[in-house]
């Protein structure tokens, strides 16, 4: 904490923001994957995502980042026990004081009188909270996801009486959908059940990298990347801005009075 501007409590604040936004983000895949479902299926949209229903849909992110955050804070907290336990791991492997980190962790196996290690019940109720919310929003993730795959199948099925433009849009969107629903799943969800599932089993997973942040980091920027790719119209629109930004630089060049054939090459032309 040393040369930084705030305090340690400060810096626990934050952490703890840092975590309801990432608690948040859970539910933002279902969510997301809920309002698509809907999109394609009129009647579900009318049932449960019209008018003031849809409203839940806005909250849900709020509550599951509210838990999320809270149960960090009630269970994963800094203690003299666990910040001993930690002390000579960080030092080793990241070279860092823990008195100068503010973290929150799980401590799963603690010593006991005995010399053995024993569950710490209380990690444990921690992190079957946080699998409850992870686990309904992939659920939600899945159901919807499939649901959405399958009407979209049938609907490809019955395209015989459309144009050939609506069934490849159809088919486009399909495929986006597939990979949209694949990277959260790779990048979000199976590194957070790998982070908590090696030490719940006391099983060291030894790594040099934060991973998990850096997953994490790398989720919003790939996520749009499927539906530019896949969709024929943003592709079409991107090449374009990218080659009229291409046609502008040369443009710009020219109006300056400079060539694209270097000055010796054109001497030797001459």
């Amino acid at each position: 904490m040393d040369g930084i501007w705030f305090n340690h409590q400060t810096a626990q604040i934050f952490l703890l923001i840092y975590l309801t936004c990432f608690g948040s983000s859970m539910a933002l895949f279902a969510v997301h994957f809920i309002y698509r479902y809907g999109a394609v299926n009129k009647d579900f949209q009318k049932s449960y995502l019209s008018g003031a229903k849809l409203a839940i849909l806005y909250f849900c992110p709020v509550i599951s980042g509210v838990f999320w955050g809270i149960t960090c804070w009630v269970f994963m907290s800094e203690s003299s026990e666990t910040s001993d336990f930690m002390r000579p791991y960080l030092k080793q492997k990241f070279d860092l004081d823990i008195d100068q980190c503010t973290y929150i962790a799980l401590y799963f196996w603690r010593p006991g009188p005995d010399g053995k290690v024993h569950p710490d019940i209380f990690s444990f109720i921690g992190v079957g909270i946080l699998y409850l919310i992870l686990s309904f929003s992939l659920f939600c993730v899945l159901y919807f996801g499939i649901n959405c795959y399958l009407w979209i199948s049938r609907k490809l099925g019955s395209l015989e009486n459309q144009s050939q433009a609506t069934k490849s849009l159809q088919t486009q969107l399909f495929y986006a959908l597939l990979i949209q629903a694949l990277i959260p799943f790779v990048l979000m969800y199976l590194p957070a059940t790998i982070v908590f599932t090696f030490p719940m089993l006391n099983l060291d997973f030894d790594i040099k990298y934060p991973f998990m942040e850096i997953t994490i980091a790398l989720y919003p920027a790939i996520d749009p990347f499927p539906t530019i790719l896949i969709i024929k119209h943003y592709r079409i629109a991107v090449i374009r801005i990218l080659k009229c930004n291409r046609t502008n630089q040369i443009s710009e060049d020219y109006s300056h009075g400079t060539s694209a054939v270097p000055k010796n090459m054109s001497n030797a032309v001459i």
